[in-house]
């Protein structure tokens, strides 16, 4: 272990080599002596002793007690003072310096090596202590929650950055004031809360509370407390810790908003699925009955009564056809949608459900193009399903060309291992701002154009379902005034899955 050095400074030079061989003698080492203040800074700047014995008289500019209070400042080197005199107004200018000790001149060697080992105990403790204290406030002023400690009574001794940020209130200014004047909360039981010491309860577990900030500000925390107390029970004080938990809460309430509207959501799609079963019953039977009339198969009709059945044919074709599509569209909503998976023939496919839309472009004047590609033979799909997609695009398509005819295409490419279907139509286009309403249900365009459009705006928001359903995807080119081009896209394998 290395020697204690001591700075030994005394005017009386007798003295002095006195003391140095006394500590010598005691295990000590003395690297100087001196006799005057600024003797004593200089060595205690180039030595660095552990202690300084200091005479509290010294000859020259600066007394002991100034010369101290320079050493403690600049070099932290613990003073104890030798004095002949004990007189009280000097002794209460030497304390301003904090000194470790006195010794009173003359003085026994005992004395001398109890009062050293004292002032060295003494200063490692203190340099220990404050150690600690700074590591403890940078913990403190480090840590993302806000932190407020108080006294007993309630007073405001200490507070983080981030609990300044959060109150608006600095340290220096919210020191010494009522915790619930800095830490105000708008709702709850302030005092069971705020003052767990007084409100009896002690610790207090998490609490959600909202804290209102000195410029009005308002934040959602949890705030939690416990009483600062000494080792014997005394309760010194009490902590306060809280977090801001406003991006939390804002998370919870979004997931209990997105519960709702999906309750509700399948509370519709259910309603509607049962209403679809409910409707489509005495529907069948008035077509079923209106198709007999038009047959003559319950007598003769004469040329207005057959076109009044004709037209009630023609609307209830209609209002299956939106019955038929609401259930659809309510049992892919409803997660009730099942993929009966198979091998379909794409070129098949698109020929059956361009049978089925010749009439109606004929009725357009519309011509119906195609455009296979040969490497795109077969795939694993919902034939149904796969049909209903293509049928709904085709009539789309057509539905939405030029008054005076146009064309619609569909086309197949094969790309890696997804199939790509496109259909084209040279018809009135999109809007840029109306793209993003297509897939969406009811979602109807204004095309503009004088021919009232057919249709429930649900062919689209259905089909998008279906193609995702089969792990695809759908996307829709367009050009106002040009024509549009709706592309979908689907793996050449598919597993069964169910929505």
């Amino acid at each position: 272990m290395a020697e204690t050095r001591i700075l030994v400074v005394e005017d009386e030079v007798i003295v002095a080599d006195d003391i140095r061989r006394t500590l010598q003698n005691q295990g000590y080492a003395v690297p100087s002596t001196v006799t005057s203040g600024e003797d004593a800074i200089k060595k205690a700047k180039e030595n660095n002793p552990d202690l300084a014995l200091m005479d509290i008289f010294l000859q020259g500019k600066m007394d002991g007690i100034e010369t101290a209070k320079i050493i403690r400042s600049l070099f932290d080197i613990p003073v104890i003072y030798l004095t002949a005199y004990s007189d009280k107004k000097i002794l209460e200018r030497a304390k301003i310096t904090e000194p470790f000790g006195y010794i009173i001149k003359p003085f026994k060697e005992r004395e001398l090596n109890i009062a050293i080992e004292i002032a060295l105990f003494k200063h490692k403790m203190e340099k220990e202590l404050n150690e600690s204290r700074k590591w403890f406030n940078t913990a403190l002023q480090s840590i993302s929650d806000g932190v407020i400690a108080t006294d007993q009574k309630g007073f405001v001794k200490f507070m983080n950055p981030v609990a300044q940020f959060m109150t608006g209130w600095g340290q220096e200014e919210a020191r010494g004031k009522l915790l619930m004047d800095v830490l105000y909360i708008s709702d709850g039981d302030k005092n069971g809360i705020i003052d767990p010491i007084s409100g009896g309860t002690g610790s207090t577990k998490g609490y959600r509370t909202a804290l209102v900030s000195r410029n009005k500000t308002k934040t959602h925390i949890d705030l939690r407390s416990a009483p600062i107390r000494e080792e014997d029970g005394t309760i010194r004080g009490t902590v306060f810790v809280f977090r801001d938990i406003t991006e939390q809460k804002r998370t919870e309430e979004i997931r209990i908003e997105k519960e709702r509207l999906a309750y509700a959501s399948q509370a519709k799609s259910e309603f509607l699925a049962n209403m679809s079963h409910e409707l489509r019953t005495p529907l069948n039977a008035i077509i079923g009955f209106s198709e007999l009339l038009v047959q003559k198969k319950a007598g003769y009709l004469n040329e207005k009564q057959e076109r009044y059945v004709d037209n009630v044919i023609s609307g209830s074709r209609h209002l299956l056809n939106l019955i038929n599509d609401i259930l659809d569209l309510s049992k892919v909503e409803a997660r009730k949608v099942e993929l009966s998976i198979e091998q379909v023939s794409v070129p098949d496919a698109i020929n059956e459900a361009l049978m089925l839309i010749n009439e109606k472009a004929a009725k357009h004047n519309v011509n119906l193009n195609k455009d296979f590609d040969p490497q795109l033979d077969i795939i694993e799909a919902d034939r149904q399903r796969f049909k209903q997609i293509l049928f709904n695009l085709l009539s789309n398509a057509v539905k939405f060309s030029k008054e005076e005819g146009g064309t619609v295409t569909i086309s197949t490419k094969k790309e890696g291992e997804m199939a790509k279907i496109s259909v084209s139509d040279t018809g009135v286009g999109i809007k840029d701002e109306d793209i993003g309403k297509l897939f969406k249900t009811f979602g109807q365009l204004d095309t503009g154009g004088s021919r009232k459009l057919e249709g429930t705006g649900l062919g689209l928001a259905i089909s998008k379902n279906l193609v995702e359903l089969h792990g695809g995807e759908i996307t829709v080119e367009s050009r106002y005034g040009a024509g549009s081009t709706f592309t979908f896209k689907f793996p050449l394998a598919a597993k069964k899955q169910t929505s």
